[in-house]
């Protein structure tokens, strides 16, 4: 059985060393991509997550903090968008509320 590339892709410092420290944990085979998030924004997310599918990842899955979005409404609208074209693309948006910290 082929093992399959998965992105896993988070706003943040917080998810990052969650889902690392997870899949050492448990013995998972797949990598975090990025590395290491540089930037905490939606866009900037589903920009990586966008990259992963040209790249051929076989799973690309964007953590969002829906805490960050409802403290800026204005944004929503534009936000909903963005993940109804990501989704289409084939990654998968999980919304976090309250956010991975808790």
């Amino acid at each position: 059985m082929a093992k399959k590339s998965i992105a896993i892709i988070g706003e943040g410092e917080t998810e990052w060393f969650y889902l690392e420290s997870l899949r050492v944990a448990k013995r998972y085979p797949f990598q975090m991509k990025p590395t290491f998030p540089k930037h905490s924004d939606w866009r900037y997310i589903f920009k990586q997550a966008l990259q992963c599918v040209a790249e051929k990842y076989d799973v690309v899955i964007c953590l969002v903090d829906m805490d960050v979005m409802h403290s800026k409404p204005s944004e929503m609208p534009v936000y909903q968008k963005a993940k109804i074209k990501a989704e289409k693309a084939g990654i998968r948006v999980i919304e976090t509320n309250p956010c991975t910290e808790f």
